[in-house]
């Protein structure tokens, strides 16, 4: 790999082989000059240096504005266009099947397996083929759906990433889907006024809430489901330092499908807005629950940290330099440092080609800190970030 230093590179400059910022990430296909502004931005991002294969085949002057900076950027903006489209097409589909499961549940007390089952399956496909948009869970609107829908669905698309992750065979991955998008079923035994309260619960409708676990596994036990899903129902609100409920369990007792639901239900109960209380950001939710680690099992914990970051996908972040931007890749190899693309520069101008870099414990490219819903809210209502 041929390495070129920054200052070689100049206006126009054409390359026969494709141009990398990092081992990670293509800066220019072949043909594709290099413009002013990827010039500029290769100097404020103080990247010393560029690789590629082939040899400077040419100098070209560009005759277009920003849309000929790079069709690197192009082709990235276009697939993560369609993979969002394509996620939250699918979010929306699968909302709209769990709410005409739980309907016909209260209705005739009777859910079809075999339906449940085939949405699972979709789950997993979406998982391996579309990680990087259906997990982006705050671009995931609740559109106008009840918080136990939403929360169902987003719980079984955590726990079956963190059992695809580590590396579940097909039918106990296919269980523990099943297990976390029932998880909650119980409380469609309780008055609708207990599980979408708004005001402070007495001590007495706090108790007959954490019912729900008991309710759900008994009424789960008539239908052909396995008993490590049942398990995985009744167990969710336990504890591996026996601080959970209904049985005050310890690690050892809590089943493998229930330690990996507990996770994802304690994650996805922060990171959402309910009835009686408004979301926190990611960052700050995993943050909490790294410091309640005795609470959690750590395999499972560490799993979900690796699957999203730290700074979870589609959380908007402030990098040391100023710059602003949205993660959109994982980093497997550290989970502190993840893919962001960056929307916005130190000047707090937004940018067209809106790179891919990947953060570091580097100057500028390591990540200050994340932003609010209300500056983001912000950012977009000055313009300088898109609205959904």
């Amino acid at each position: 790999m041929n390495k070129i230093p920054q200052e070689n590179i100049i206006d126009g400059m054409v390359f026969e082989s494709p141009v990398y910022l990092d081992k990670n990430y293509i800066l220019l296909t072949p043909e594709i000059p290099v413009s002013e502004s990827l010039k500029r931005n290769l100097m404020k991002w103080e990247f010393k240096e560029l690789e590629t294969d082939g040899p400077i085949i040419g100098k070209e002057s560009l005759t277009g504005s920003d849309h000929n900076l790079s069709s690197a950027f192009l082709d990235h903006d276009a697939k993560e266009k369609e993979g969002i489209k394509k996620a939250r097409q699918f979010y929306v589909e699968i909302l709209d099947a769990v709410e005409k499961i739980y309907q016909r549940y209260s209705r005739d007390q009777h859910l079809d397996l075999n339906y449940i089952t085939e949405y699972i399956k979709k789950m997993i496909t979406m998982i391996k083929e579309n990680h990087d948009y259906i997990l982006r869970l705050p671009d995931l609107d609740n559109y106008n759906k009840d918080y136990l829908i939403t929360h169902s669905v987003k719980s079984a698309l955590l726990a079956l990433t963190i059992g695809e992750s580590i590396k579940m065979p097909q039918f106990k991955l296919i269980e523990l889907g099943i297990s976390a998008l029932l998880h909650e079923i119980g409380m469609l035994k309780l008055p609708d006024n207990l599980y979408n309260f708004t005001r402070k619960l007495s001590d007495t409708e706090k108790k007959a809430l954490t019912t729900h676990t008991i309710l759900g596994y008994r009424l789960l036990k008539d239908f052909s489901l396995s008993q490590d899903i049942l398990m995985g129902v009744l167990q969710h609100h336990e504890r591996c330092d026996g601080s959970g409920y209904p049985q005050q369990l310890t690690a050892p007792k809590i089943s493998d499908y229930a330690k990996i639901i507990s996770i994802v239900c304690a994650y996805d109960a922060q990171i959402s807005d309910r009835p009686h209380s408004a979301s926190r950001d990611g960052y700050h939710t995993l943050m909490e629950m790294l410091k309640e680690g005795v609470k959690y099992d750590e395999t499972a914990l560490r799993t979900l940290l690796y699957s999203i970051s730290l700074y979870p996908l589609g959380s908007h972040v402030v990098l040391e330099n100023g710059s602003i931007g949205v993660v959109v890749h994982n980093n497997k190899g550290n989970p502190k440092f993840p893919f962001v693309k960056v929307l916005i520069d130190p000047d707090r101008k937004p940018l067209a080609d809106m790179p891919v870099i990947e953060t570091r414990d580097e100057k500028g490219l390591k990540i200050h800190n994340i932003l609010s819903r209300e500056e983001i809210m912000k950012l977009k209502a000055d313009g300088l970030i898109q609205k959904d």
